[in-house]
């Protein structure tokens, strides 16, 4: 199909669903997707603040990095994002721990995810890694905001500064600043109230 098709198909409402794979270094990962319009995220569990998604089907999959950066990339497990498409995925729950990330299952269908940082030991490589989480940034502060309407709002940690990236269903990710992301999100109101 075209993206003009892909787009006359696509619901700008829906809730966002997951399941999750381990490969067999005992790498674990959630996919999330949106039921409306397609977007997906996989997030590895000991990644720190980076994930990669994919704005809709056919298009490009991207990595986002824990500084923002968006580049190129796969998705680890393809066929987590068949089994979402095909309905298998989970509602997020009200509390949702895997490894470094902490979900939050909103009422509307969206979620809320924070990265703890936490480093998850997962291979036989011990003195690389912990080399890694000495140069990886503190993600505290960091949100990912999964909206009912297939936006995905990535809020950046406070060691990374004012940055946020907005990914709308079909389209190009926007990078922006916090305060635009909030105002995406309801959080920052400029407007004066009337007497």
């Amino acid at each position: 199909l075209t993206a003009c098709a892909h787009r006359s198909m696509i619901s700008t409402q829906g809730s966002w669903k997951y399941v999750t794979e381990t490969d067999t270094y005992q790498n674990k990962f959630i996919s999330l997707r949106h039921e409306g319009s397609g977007v997906i995220a996989e997030l590895h569990h000991y990644s720190i603040a980076q994930f990669t998604f994919r704005p809709g089907p056919n298009y490009r999959v991207n990595c986002l990095s824990e500084t923002g950066d968006v580049v190129p990339f796969q998705l680890s497990f393809p066929t987590l994002e068949r089994d979402l498409a095909k309905g298998k995925g989970k509602p997020v729950p009200p509390k949702l721990s895997f490894g470094n990330w902490d979900f939050v299952g909103l009422e509307d269908g969206g979620a809320v995810a924070s990265n703890n940082s936490k480093f998850v030991k997962t291979s036989k490589y011990k003195e690389k890694e912990k080399a890694m989480k000495q140069q990886n940034l503190d993600a505290e502060g960091m949100e990912l905001h999964f909206l009912p309407t297939g936006e995905i709002v990535w809020i950046a940690s406070e060691a990374v500064g004012n940055v946020a990236v907005i990914i709308r269903p079909l389209q190009e990710s926007e990078t922006t600043t916090k305060e635009e992301a909030l105002k995406l999100l309801g959080g920052d109101d400029d407007e004066e109230e009337e007497d």
